[in-house]
């Protein structure tokens, strides 16, 4: 486990023992639902966390995702092209793959996608 996913690790612990977790941040700024970007540990566990809370989860993508089409938890698994789809342009895209947040903003900028944020962001 690399160093910033450790760190990402220890400040959501911090922000769950103050009452305070990234999806509570979203409902705070009034974000009703989100595409997440990563479906690795950080990523599935905000997917979790979202939905025992019953927030909205979109849709998970990840570059790795080369076939859509199928769920997890209930919620479409697509491919990152997708995300161009009318349905999901008026979604916020959170980011949990924190190594690459920079390369995975930039490329989702150029399939056009306006409104982008870190994980980390969401536990300031």
């Amino acid at each position: 486990m690399n160093e910033l996913k450790i760190a990402t690790c220890l400040r959501w612990i911090d922000c769950l023992q103050n009452a305070n977790s990234p999806i509570d941040a979203l409902i705070k700024k009034g974000v009703d639902k989100v595409v997440v970007y990563g479906i690795a540990d950080l990523g599935l566990r905000f997917v979790n966390e979202a939905v025992k809370k019953n927030y909205t989860i979109a849709a998970i993508t990840d570059a790795k995702i080369n076939l859509g089409d199928y769920s997890y938890r209930g919620i479409p698994v697509i491919r990152r092209n997708d995300l161009i789809l009318p349905r999901y342009e008026d979604c916020e895209v959170v980011v949990t793959a924190m190594s690459f947040y920079e390369e995975i903003k930039k490329q989702l900028e150029e399939y056009h996608v306006k409104k982008i944020i870190s994980l980390l962001e969401l536990m300031e």
